[in-house]
């Protein structure tokens, strides 16, 4: 990183810590995957569910017998801003995170990319675009032939998931980068539960809205749901 993107970077935290501390609402959440302290990297196995709490608190998903909650009647709890603010600071995993930003593959939302977006103190967990994989050419194809053949490429690379990955980019100072990896390879689904979310995709839940419904009888999904003001492209409100 160079001096001026430090900077700013700084700046950013800055002004991102400040905003919190005046906020009256704010969001917070789990970690998806990265492999470098400034840089991107892409799995090829879907994150499981985890439970919203302060800041950056990352759990694996449970296993299929755990739903003695009803999902329907379960809801976020947002912390006093002042205390995301306390909580990202005291974490050493965190304190010098400045940014990140990118997109994850959620195991029950197989779709829609899920849009990773954190400044500061501040986290956003939305739900993004339909995965190119799922799209005709025609609606992803820019007319460009890098641009494309760059989307051909992670079509392609991903095999039978076709573009469906974690990539997220984080930018901060003095990370722990071992201590990342190892919080957010918690966040993807075990052998066993990857095994059967695979099942489960290649029979009745490709693209269907009963086999979405089977993956989170298979997952405990403890997002809320994804909002999209034109289509409900998972055809239900996640």
């Amino acid at each position: 990183m160079d001096e001026d993107e430090e900077d700013d970077d700084e700046d950013e935290q800055n002004e991102s810590d400040t905003a919190m501390e005046d906020a009256d609402n704010t969001n917070a959440g789990s970690v998806a995957d990265s492999d470098e302290e400034e840089g991107s990297s892409s799995t090829s196995r879907a994150a499981g569910s985890s439970t919203q709490d302060s800041v950056s608190s990352v759990s694996s998903p449970p296993s299929s017998d755990d739903h003695s909650s009803d999902k329907d009647e379960c809801e976020l709890e947002i912390p006093d801003p002042s205390v995301v603010l306390a909580n990202k600071k005291a974490n050493p995993l965190v304190s010098r995170l400045f940014r990140s930003k990118g997109e994850y593959w959620l195991a029950t939302r197989p779709n829609r990319a899920g849009e990773w977006s954190q400044a500061g103190a501040m986290l956003t967990l939305s739900g993004g675009r339909k995965w190119f994989c799922l799209c005709e050419k025609e609606e992803y194809e820019t007319g460009s032939p890098e641009i494309d053949e760059m989307v051909l490429h992670d079509i392609e690379k991903g095999g039978e998931w076709g573009d469906r990955r974690q990539e997220i980019v984080f930018i901060g100072e003095g990370l722990d980068v071992p201590a990342l990896e190892a919080i957010l390879d918690g966040c993807l689904l075990n052998d066993e539960e990857w095994k059967h979310w695979q099942a489960a995709m290649r029979g009745d839940a490709k693209g269907k809205v009963d086999g979405e419904a089977l993956l989170n009888d298979l997952f405990d999904d403890g997002f809320p749901d994804w909002l999209d003001d034109e289509e409900d492209v998972d055809g239900h409100d996640h």
